[in-house]
């Protein structure tokens, strides 16, 4: 079973993370991070700020080791992310992601994806776009689970 997935959105700038109900496995993280890297590294390369949208489905999140090595990426790409979680848990790590200053990051209702958008600068207009690689995410993660 994955326990998070990524799908990029290359005419967006924009990652969409989906995470499942438990703690990322270490394998499935540095996979995360890996691809993230090379996103975000794109991205900057055409003078862009790499964007990201977390849909949390209520799981602990990311370790303190996992959030370092997170933040070795981000603290040279400097993200702007939204996270829509019902989790104080996974609220509480977007403070603490806050803390390290290279990530402008923000906790969203998961019913507000409009805010979300939003705070990213994505444009209504491609709400469906996003939803489309929310549930590619997700279909990979139910996949797993069930395959």
């Amino acid at each position: 079973m994955l326990t998070i997935n990524i799908e990029t959105v290359d005419a967006l700038d924009l990652g969409v993370l989906v995470h499942a109900e438990v703690e990322p496995r270490e394998s499935d993280w540095e996979r995360i991070v890996e691809r993230w890297g090379r996103f975000t590294r794109r991205v900057r390369s055409r003078g862009k700020q790499p964007l990201c949208l977390v849909i949390s489905r209520g799981g602990e999140g990311p370790n303190a080791n996992q959030r370092r090595a997170l933040d070795a990426i981000n603290s040279k790409a400097r993200p702007r992310v939204a996270v829509a979680t019902g989790s104080s848990v996974a609220r509480g790590i977007v403070t603490a992601i806050s803390w390290f200053g290279h990530t402008e990051i923000r906790a969203f209702h998961p019913d507000d994806l409009e805010g979300a958008l939003r705070f990213l600068g994505i444009p209504p207009s491609e709400r469906a776009t996003v939803e489309g690689a929310v549930a590619a995410a997700q279909a990979q993660l139910t996949a797993a689970r069930t395959g």
